[in-house]
């Protein structure tokens, strides 16, 4: 299955009024939206501020010795960065990217050094997910299945399919990412860039992604309603 982008679409302007109308359908809590963050932006500093105290909570990153600078990712201007905000402060955010002219490769391919075999590794319709982090405070208020209601129809209207992704090599990192329907290669190494954590990649084919007998009904249901939202 192919998809397309509208036309009146491109990767730079793809933002909350692409996705407001359909994550509005499933979201009950009217004080939690979610916008599309650019460095620059005031929401910038606090999606800086939490992906450093993520990475440190997950041990990618140490307190100590690693600086919250590091996480401003000269990427970040291609990049779709959303955070999620409750009540006017971030508290979740995932980063999406794809390949343009900047930047031809994956991020794990450029920072991780990656090397993969595999038909889709360079694939124009790819989106590499990093970043994915909600704060400890919200983890009860915050629902990961709007976030990933959000990314998925990034990814329907951007005419993306396949998914990338990097986690930690350990069993309950593996479980857990399964329920969203990813695979995992076995492909391990210690990621350079961070803090040469024990690590794995994670993929994903869109169209097929519900023949994954690990999904849950819920993420399930999101998957299907994703999969009819109209491209124009």
């Amino acid at each position: 299955m192919k998809q397309t982008t509208p036309k009146h679409l491109s990767w730079n302007n793809i933002d909350e009024t692409v996705w407001k109308p359909h994550i509005n359908r499933v979201i009950k809590n009217r004080n939690l939206s979610f916008v599309r963050v650019k460095p620059g932006m005031p929401e910038y500093e606090e999606i800086i501020d939490l992906r450093f105290r993520g990475l440190v909570e997950s041990g990618f990153l140490n307190a100590e010795t690693d600086s919250p600078d590091s996480m401003r990712l000269q990427r970040d201007e291609h990049s779709i960065i959303v955070g999620a905000k409750l009540n006017g402060r971030i508290i979740s955010t995932v980063t999406m990217n794809t390949l343009c002219e900047t930047y031809p490769v994956m991020a794990m391919e450029e920072e991780k050094k990656v090397r993969l075999d595999h038909p889709a590794f360079h694939s124009p319709d790819l989106i590499e997910f990093v970043k994915l982090i909600i704060d400890p405070h919200a983890r009860q208020i915050m629902d990961l299945m709007h976030l990933l209601t959000v990314v998925g129809i990034v990814a329907r209207v951007a005419g993306k399919v396949h998914f990338w992704q990097v986690s930690r090599d350990l069993r309950s990192d593996i479980r857990w990412r399964q329920k969203f329907g990813f695979t995992y290669l076995d492909y391990r190494f210690n990621d350079p860039s961070l803090n040469f954590m024990p690590s794995r990649i994670g993929y994903a084919y869109f169209p097929e992604i519900l023949d994954s007998p690990y999904i849950p009904r819920p993420i399930r249901k999101i998957y299907r309603l994703i999969s009819i939202i109209p491209l124009s």
